[in-house]
């Protein structure tokens, strides 16, 4: 599920506070003073609940390490009756997205990735849900931040932009952005492309084209175009958290505001 802080395997409840904690700072950049893990009840390894407080925590796109794999030499670790993780919000980059994930009857299992880090792994959950909310400006620029970076490398400035979604169906949305750039002049270009959400919360970017109005728009969309080849079919966890051994049994999205 996510790396542990320190060398060795919890084996007390304030060890696993501890190395948790320490994971997730592997992770984000948590808000100063906020305990981010709070455990209730009962007594190491069996809790009555785990709570993960990401509220106010960032994670940096291009700082997300992989998913941790284990080497499958696992080991017990804890379990918790109930099991939550909230962040209210929790940013992506600048954007700022909803998530809430509850399940019960939570197991977790200790391993090591290949280069000897431990790592704690969800082996098993039931009646569990995830909620991932993001409002169509943060998506905007959640979508639009690579661009935006390989756009400056060029000298050219994005000054704003217009999204409009369309769902295809429950895990895929088509997107268009009308875009407003300059570099000497001002030029309006059309990024289309598409989104697709998969069971392990990562949402992956296709189909990016872009096209220019005008003499100026084409050479705007010229620029960009090679620049958006290299974020095109790009995944960016939502949740910056993986789920584990756990699958999820059914992933519905809306699009709206």
């Amino acid at each position: 599920m996510f790396y542990l802080g320190g060398t060795s395997f919890p084996a007390t409840r304030d060890q696993l506070i501890l190395a948790v904690t320490e994971g997730l700072r592997g992770l984000f950049t948590l808000p100063p003073g906020r305990e981010a893990v709070k455990i209730e009840g009962g007594e190491y390894p069996a809790f009555d609940q785990v709570v993960i407080d990401l509220t106010g925590a960032r994670a940096e796109i291009d700082r997300i390490p992989p998913e941790p794999k284990g080497t499958g030499q696992i080991q017990p670790a804890v379990s918790a009756a109930r099991l939550g993780i909230v962040g209210r919000p929790l940013y992506v980059g600048e954007a700022a997205a909803n998530l809430v994930l509850t399940a019960r009857d939570a197991l977790f299992a200790y391993d090591r990735d290949a280069q000897g880090k431990p790592i704690l792994l969800l082996m098993q959950a039931t009646n569990g849900s995830v909620a991932v909310e993001i409002k169509k400006q943060d998506a905007e620029a959640l979508l639009l931040a690579g661009a935006r970076d390989a756009a400056k490398a060029q000298g050219v400035q994005i000054l704003e932009a217009q999204l409009s979604l369309t769902q295809i169906d429950e895990r895929t949305v088509a997107a268009e952005v009308r875009v407003k750039a300059k570099k000497f002049v001002t030029a309006v270009v059309i990024i289309r492309g598409r989104l697709r959400v998969d069971e392990s919360l990562s949402a992956t970017v296709s189909d990016l084209t872009c096209t220019g109005q005008g003499m100026l728009g084409d050479m705007a969309s010229k620029i960009l175009s090679p620049k958006l080849a290299q974020i095109n079919g790009r995944a960016f966890p939502l949740a910056a958290l993986s789920l584990g051994d756990v699958k999820l049994r059914d992933l519905r999205m809306q699009a709206g505001d």
